[in-house]
C-alpha cells in the first residue's frame, strides 16, 4: 500500500472562537489528519509544528529517495552509515520497518 499522493498542505479555517486545522492532499482533496486549533493554543504551537511536518512528509520522502540515488552514483557502499539511516527512514515511511 502507498500513501496518499502529495503535495499535502496544512490549512486553518473557522471563526476566531473556534478554528480547525487539517493536513490535506492537494492531489486528491482528502483530509490526512485533523488538528484542532485549541490544541495549538494550549501547547505553544507544537500541534501546528507537527501539522507542518506531516504536510511535508511526501516531499521529504521523495527528497530522501533522490538523495539515496545520488549517493549511490559515487559508489558509496550500501552499508555506509548514511545509506543505512536513509534506508531505515524510507522503510519506516513505507511501513517496512
Amino acid at each position: 500500500m502507498t500513501h496518499t499522493p502529495g503535495p499535502w498542505r496544512y490549512q486553518i479555517w473557522g471563526s476566531a472562537a473556534f478554528q480547525q486545522g487539517a493536513v490535506e492532499s492537494r492531489a486528491v482533496g482528502i483530509v490526512i489528519c485533523d488538528i484542532p486549533k485549541y490544541e495549538v493554543a494550549k501547547d505553544g504551537g507544537e500541534a501546528e509544528a507537527n501539522a507542518r511536518l506531516i504536510s511535508a512528509a511526501p516531499d521529504l520522502l521523495a527528497a530522501v529517495k533522490l538523495t539515496r540515488a545520488w549517493l549511490l552514483q559515487f559508489s558509496m557502499p550500501e552499508k555506509h552509515e548514511h545509506l543505512v539511516r536513509i534506508d531505515a527512514a524510507i522503510a519506516k515511511a513505507e511501513g517496512a520497518a
